[in-house]
């Protein structure tokens, strides 16, 4: 599985500045050479930051689908989330799980707006491989971008709790999905922190792990960020991976006891389109188990193949499940405890 990260530069337009040195910043330009790194790389899984709804709809015009050059058929789909979207491979994946979250201006015990602009969050996905069934967490998140170092121009005090604070939430929330699915995750993004720093010395106190400590084969040493900003862009050397502000880390999941929360309705629909009575008793038959599950897997699978969002899925099953109670359930064995 291949998993990128990108902070694409939430700027549409070109300026003066760009202009009067002979270069273009605008969307339209950038998008098309975001698109031919895309294509180059081909990330089953693309978490980006710091993109604009222009971006978005130039890039899926591209990526919607399109052929490598061996003749593969390739097509990507968008996992909407404010300015933190994740695009995935829908020839490959379909998502069982969506969301985004915004993170609050305040950090609790601490003066100061740490998202004034709105455009710090995290956008989660879960998603199924179609061909192994296997799942993976995937959080795209954006943390808090100035300095705590006062000497630094963009300095903003207890701006290194800030970032702490966030990714403390994007970790909470990929540790709910890992308890409910059981797989690895993943929380990639812009963490504008750098290795030593205060938010990144605090991902393995949480027990998650850099991927780049994890990297057994190649990997690079360089920090791949250059200047990027209004006042124009510098094409300076790499730099070194220890000032690197954009991170992948990850967490491998596993069975607890929580994996299996907040599936009561689908274990519910399966029991009931297998012909199991709600009310249990002499009537119940475990071949009802199987022929049930095999026919939510069925159902399940069509309608996320057919393009139907997480919530319009949860919306029909929970549709289907009322209209089988209604019509088959068995009311004279059913009882009323007072």
């Amino acid at each position: 599985m291949i998993l990128m990260t990108n902070n694409q530069w939430k700027y549409d337009h070109n300026n003066e500045k760009w202009a009067r040195l002979g270069m273009d910043c605008s969307a339209d330009v950038r998008s098309a050479g975001l698109v031919r790194a895309y294509q180059q790389i081909c990330p089953d899984i693309l978490a980006v930051q710091e993109s604009s709804h222009l971006m978005e709809r130039l890039i899926m015009q591209s990526l919607f689908e399109y052929a490598t050059p061996q003749g593969e058929r390739i097509s990507y789909k968008l996992v909407t989330g404010g300015d933190t979207p994740i695009y995935y491979r829908d020839d490959k994946f379909f998502p069982i799980e969506t969301g985004y979250y915004l993170y609050p201006e305040a950090v609790p015990g601490y003066e100061g707006s740490f998202n004034n602009a709105r455009t710090k969050s995290y956008t989660f996905g879960v998603f199924e491989e179609l061909s192994t069934g296997k799942r993976v967490i995937v959080v795209s998140t954006h943390l808090w971008w100035k300095s705590g170092n006062p000497e630094r121009f963009n300095y903003q005090p207890h701006s290194n709790i800030a970032r702490v604070y966030q990714i403390s939430l994007a970790i909470q929330k990929a540790e709910e999905l890992i308890a409910k699915y059981a797989c690895p995750a993943f929380i990639m993004g812009d963490f504008n922190a750098g290795i030593d720093s205060a938010c990144m010395n605090e991902v393995p106190k949480l027990g998650w792990t850099e991927a780049h400590d994890l990297c057994t084969g190649e990997r690079d040493e360089t920090k791949g960020h250059h200047f990027c900003a209004p006042d124009g862009f510098e094409r300076g050397e790499p730099g070194v991976y220890h000032d690197a502000l954009d991170h992948i880390i990850v967490k491998n999941g596993s069975a607890t006891a929580n994996v299996g929360n907040q599936l009561e309705t689908q274990i519910l629909i399966a029991l009931v389109l297998g012909g199991m009575p709600i009310s249990g008793g002499a009537k119940v038959r475990f071949g009802n188990i199987i022929v049930g599950s095999l026919l939510f897997y069925v159902l399940y699978t069509g309608l996320t193949m057919i393009g139907l969002s997480p919530q319009t899925l949860q919306l029909i099953e929970g549709v289907i499940f009322l209209i089988f109670v209604a019509v088959f359930a068995d009311r004279k064995a059913l009882k009323v405890i007072k």
